[in-house]
């Protein structure tokens, strides 16, 4: 999936563009954890605004350190990061 289709929900959580577009037409919660979404709080391409490129590099520098842990653990390492830094865009 092209990274310009990546869209986050204010809870942190990321979809599809066109995929949480239509859930949200359909419900009016984050299919993930179900906190009250509507579409005017997709937020669209989010990698692609400048200013959270140093967040990001942080993510990845943790990413990267994480040797010692299996891939499940990297895994939900790298998405809590991204949660935080997707909700840190909204403060």
């Amino acid at each position: 999936m092209p990274m310009k289709d990546i869209s986050a929900l204010r809870c942190g959580h990321l979809f599809h563009f066109r995929c949480i577009k239509y859930w949200l037409t359909e419900q009016e919660t984050c299919p993930e954890c179900r906190k009250p979404s509507k579409p005017d709080d997709i937020v669209a391409s989010l990698y692609f605004h400048d200013d959270i490129g140093d967040r990001r590099s942080i993510i990845v520098d943790t990413y990267s350190d994480s040797s010692s842990m299996n891939d499940s653990e990297k895994l939900d390492t790298y998405n809590d990061l991204l949660k935080k830094a997707i909700i840190l865009h909204f403060a």
